[in-house]
């Protein structure tokens, strides 16, 4: 894929010393005599570095007052180089020098995403001048392979979105300016993901037997680790190149979060670099969702609500090693008063702590709770993905940094007693171990098997949660989910959506996982991320009326749809809730067909994991 594939055939540029003879070979204008050669070889150097004397190579020598060649000329070539290297081989390498040394304009055709049924693309041109704008761009297609040069013209326009009827074509965005043609070519169109699978319900037993309770006040939030693409580097070996590509994942990501129609969504392992062309352009679009993110560069956190449902009243990020640093202050010189010989051990383990991980905490207001001002009615919601990593594996870390997240909500949520709060993320931490039971106990000793060997925790003597939490899945199932997540052996999960229950807040229902996904591995084939996505609904006490209920309705409704030409779920009937999947029938067969004619992938076939199950309906039913 070339950034340019400059057409400058000898043809089309101007002064051009070329002929074309009968036989289709190109030949310098004018006679050859003796003279002419020999004067030709005289104003050439040879390499000294080469000294075949049949494979030398001539070098031009520049006049003193020539120090670039203009771009709408071409390079002058000798007739001993052209007789002695071939036509083939100097045009070879004539245009190849062209494509390394474009033409210099005030704009530049960056290269071409990887193109996929459904998924629009464009050209990435920047202007200096916008008067200089291309006047047209032309989308064209060919089946890869060397013998197929023939383009096929598809349309005109700034963007194009690849049909399945592309699939497995190679597409040219091309263009001209100031009489000359710029192009790029993209690799073959890859399949759209497949559709999620279907997912059941379960639900809370007492829920079952509430009466009327479409009439009560109800959230539903999801929580995913949706895979930082610094960390994709894992799965190269174990699946298709075709499936780590973001625009790819993206797409499969978004089609399995329209599918859960949540109303937060508590996000982790977000690139920064994705914000705003993609996490906010297709979720915050027609503003279904406002959000806010948390982090650097890379492993960065983000809350999205539905705007329909809730109002922004405040939100704080913490930053963990800041916010440990106050918290252990007093407790360590107090330790290290009595026991200086811990010294070192105290500096190494608080260097391990200095990692840049922050956590987010929003306060959001229901809008069916309008003309109330007590912030009881309120709804906190935190989001954290815990560090864990080869070399600081140790458990103290991630029970120290969920310590300062809650120790921050408490002093965010001063003032309101008893409040409704909701702490969703990747923990990195299994149910048996510290984390889980600081969590769901309320306090942790130094003395846990975790801990044994933590200085820091000594210095503490005991961890207290300055909230009672309960897992929402725990309190549904009465046991957390298991899936394969690092290896073919199914593991309990590292992911939780807590809450503090209360007699009007509790959670309804949760999202099992996939029977065929939760032995399948690696996840990435069928869900774009090593980590499964957790659901909960909740509900509260609070009655909401038919016409605030229809009112909300309609404003979503409205607001969904069809964003930047991906469909929805909502708003949309059973039958076409594929969106830009298009049928799986007619995918599946092209797919077949460009795997065995075109090309190969090698790690495997380019059908998705679910390829073969064609009896299936649009949604895996």
């Amino acid at each position: 894929m070339g950034n340019y594939l400059s057409c400058h055939t000898p043809e089309n540029v101007p002064n051009s010393r070329y002929r074309e003879d009968d036989s289709g070979d190109k030949e310098p204008k004018g006679e050859s005599s003796p003279e002419a050669d020999k004067k030709q070889i005289n104003d050439a150097s040879i390499d000294p570095k080469d000294s075949s004397p049949q494979k030398f190579r001539l070098q031009r020598k520049k006049a003193p007052s020539e120090s670039t060649v203009n771009d709408n000329q071409s390079s002058t070539i000798s007739r001993a180089s052209w007789d002695s290297k071939g036509s083939s081989s100097v045009m070879h390498k004539m245009k190849k020098s062209q494509r390394k040394n474009p033409p210099t304009l005030d704009m530049n055709l960056g290269k071409l995403e990887q193109p996929i049924v459904g998924c629009p693309m464009s050209p990435q041109l920047t202007y200096i001048d916008p008067a200089r704008k291309p006047p047209e761009i032309k989308w064209l297609k060919k089946r890869p392979g060397k013998h197929v040069r023939e383009w096929k013209n598809l349309c005109s326009g700034d963007t194009y979105t690849p049909e399945e009827a592309d699939l497995g074509f190679q597409l040219r965005c091309e263009y001209t300016m100031e009489g000359k043609l710029y192009a790029d070519d993209s690799t073959c169109v890859l399949p759209a993901p497949n559709p999620p699978h279907k997912r059941s319900w379960r639900t809370h037993r007492k829920a079952q037997d509430q009466t009327s309770s479409s009439s009560y006040e109800n959230w539903r939030i999801l929580s995913w680790n949706t895979l930082s693409d610094q960390a994709i580097h894992d799965w190269h070996k174990k699946c298709n190149d075709h499936m780590l590509a973001w625009p790819y994942r993206f797409r499969n990501i978004k089609a399995h979060i329209d599918e859960q129609d949540a109303d937060i969504l508590c996000l982790q392992e977000i690139d920064e670099k994705h914000l705003e062309d993609w996490w906010k352009k297709y979720l915050c679009q027609d503003d279904t969702y406002l959000c806010q993110y948390a982090g650097g560069k890379k492993y960065g956190c983000a809350i999205f609500f539905r705007r329909q449902k809730f109002s922004m009243v405040g939100e704080r990020s913490v930053l963990f090693e800041t916010h440990l640093a106050s918290l252990m202050k007093g407790p360590l010189e107090n330790w290290l008063k009595n026991n200086p010989e811990d010294s070192k051990a105290i500096a190494e383990a608080k260097r391990n702590l200095k990692v840049h991980r922050q956590g987010l905490i929003f306060e959001l207001s229901p809008n069916s709770s309008t003309g109330t001002s007590s912030r009881e009615s309120n709804l906190f919601v935190a989001t954290v993905h815990l560090y864990k990593s080869e070399r600081k594996s140790d458990p103290y870390i991630r029970l120290l940094q969920i310590h300062a997240l809650l120790d921050a909500l408490q002093k965010f949520t001063e003032g309101v007693k008893n409040p409704k709060v909701v702490v969703a993320g990747d923990f990195n931490s299994e149910p048996q171990t510290c984390i889980y039971e600081y969590m769901e106990k309320g306090e942790i000793s130094c003395e846990h098997a975790d801990l044994k060997d933590s200085v820091l925790l000594k210095a503490f003597k005991q961890l207290k949660c300055p909230f009672k939490f309960r897992s929402s899945y725990n309190a549904v199932r009465g046991e957390e989910l298991v899936y394969c997540r690092n290896t073919n052996k199914a593991t309990p999960v590292v992911e939780y959506i807590w809450f503090t229950p209360r007699t009007d807040f509790r959670a309804n229902g949760v999202l099992e996982f996939p029977r065929e996904e939760i032995h399948d591995f690696p996840q990435v084939k069928n869900i774009s991320s090593d980590h499964q996505l957790l659901v909960a609904d909740f509900s509260t006490n609070r009655v909401v009326s038919e016409s605030q209920k229809t009112a909300v309705r309609r404003m979503d409704t409205k607001a969904r749809g069809v964003q930047g030409g991906m469909s929805t779920p909502r708003g949309l009937g059973a039958s076409k809730k594929r969106g830009g999947f298009g049928p799986p029938g007619k995918i599946e067969g092209r797919k077949e067909q460009f795997t065995k004619k075109c090309m190969s992938f090698g790690g495997g076939s380019l059908n998705s994991p679910r390829a073969g199950a064609a009896t299936r309906g649009a949604w895996g039913k």
